[in-house]
């Protein structure tokens, strides 16, 4: 019996794709909390069960017309990003979605972007102190940009998505996503400059 846990997401997506019930339920597992916490992010005022399961339910529909599985992520962020989008109009037709008011990024890993403070046995206990606060500045410096600008430098640096996946995601175009995301560092680069001497 194949042990799916140790499957790639690639492999996952191949055999799902060719009707493997099991690889789809594992990539459920692998994602469910990682969509509930995108959805959180977003909202945490919103149904998030409901949205979670509404964006499991297309993923595990739409997975066989996925034509390029290494662009998984960016696919899911889409999915997230239009029932996030729908969920909001539903629920205040007055309120116009503009690219003003955008969607914050999809965090797969830690609510927090480098995740929580490691004590590290092999330095002093003043660089532990140093890292630990230059991470948390690090996380306050990303939280405090305005929401396009965090939501375009994290689909950029943590992600790693293409101008041109990031364009897509956003309904921006190119030029305007490398204007930003050069803002976005040089916003970050001030705060932190402090620590970057």
């Amino acid at each position: 019996m194949a042990n799916y846990r140790k499957k790639t997401l690639i492999e996952l997506i191949n055999l799902a794709q060719n009707n493997d019930n099991k690889a789809l339920d594992e990539i459920v597992r692998r994602y469910q909390s990682k969509i509930y916490n995108a959805f959180l992010s977003l909202n945490p005022s919103s149904d998030l069960s409901d949205l979670t399961q509404e964006a499991l339910m297309k993923m595990s529909k739409s997975i066989k017309k996925l034509k390029e599985p290494s662009r998984f992520h960016s696919w899911l962020q889409q999915i997230i990003n239009n029932l996030f989008r729908d969920s909001l109009r539903k629920k205040n037709r007055r309120k116009e979605i503009s690219i003003e008011n955008p969607i914050t990024a999809f965090a797969f890993e830690n609510e927090k972007v480098l995740g929580p403070c490691i004590i590290d046995e092999h330095k002093t206990p003043d660089e532990n102190t140093l890292s630990c606060e230059l991470k948390s500045k690090i996380n306050k410096a990303i939280d405090d940009l305005p929401p396009l600008f965090k939501t375009i430098i994290l689909l950029r640096e943590m992600e790693g998505l293409s101008y041109d996946e990031i364009a897509k995601l956003t309904k921006l175009n190119i030029g305007t996503v490398k204007s930003r995301i050069a803002r976005a560092r040089i916003k970050l680069k001030k705060e932190l400059e402090a620590y970057l001497k």
